[in-house]
Order: structure tokens, then sequence, then C-alpha cells
């Protein structure tokens, strides 16, 4: 997996040397994939073990189930889920406390941060693929 991009990377001897060329940080790269694949096993579990057939069978009333259990009605495509507010994620709060920790703020790294209005919709889903 992306073979390529390892080998440029590895052929510079400091991340970030060739300018304009975005470099793989594989500790980054490494923990991300340990955390989705956690989410994976959690998911798996839900779907397969809690609302899946004994027979390893996905019918149309386990999608019904898998629905209901995320706040789905019948006869509705979408779930409107609220969050609550994370000061933890506001721009300012994130540039404070990296300064309280002594980080030197650099030209060529960029926080980006989204704007949000507290909600998360989720949409009808197909899981006949399971």
């Amino acid at each position: 997996m992306w073979e390529a991009e390892l080998a440029v990377t590895a052929s510079h001897p400091f991340r970030g040397m060739k300018e304009g060329h975005r470099d793989i940080y594989s500790f980054f790269l490494f923990s991300h994939s340990v955390v989705e694949r956690w989410r994976e096993g959690l998911l798996w579990s839900w779907a397969v073990g809690k609302l899946g057939g004994i027979y390893d069978e996905w019918l149309p009333v386990h999608t019904e189930r898998a629905w209901g259990e995320i706040g789905g009605q019948p006869g509705q495509s979408m779930v409107e889920v609220m969050m609550s507010s994370r000061n933890t994620v506001l721009e300012d709060t994130v540039n404070n406390t990296l300064r309280a920790a002594g980080h030197v703020m650099n030209a060529k790294t960029k926080y980006a941060f989204g704007e949000s209005d507290g909600r998360v919709r989720i949409s009808e889903f197909d899981v006949s693929l399971m």
C-alpha cells in the first residue's frame, strides 16, 4: 500500500524537503490504521455479531432492525443526531494551547478547522453487500 509514495518519502533525508511535495508521515498512518481497525471491529461486532443472522445472512429484517437501532423511523431516509459543542477544537483554543506548550508556529503547517452546525446527518444505508 502506498509503495510509490513511501519510496519518494524514503528518498528524502528529512520530511518536507522538496517544496510542493507532501511526504508520508508513517507514524501517523500507523496510528490512524490502528484506530480504524478498532472502529471496523466495533462496527463488525454490531452489524454482524449483534444484528446479522445465525447463518451468515443479511436479510431485509436485519436492515430494518439496524435502521431502528440508530434512530431511523419507517418511511424516513435520514436520522438527525445533535452533537454538543466542543471548545477543544476551536481555532483560538488550539492555537493558544500550542503556544502555551512552547510550540513555535511554522508557516508550512496549517491546521484546518471546519464549520459545523452541531448536526450529524446519517442517510439510510444499504447493507446488502455485507
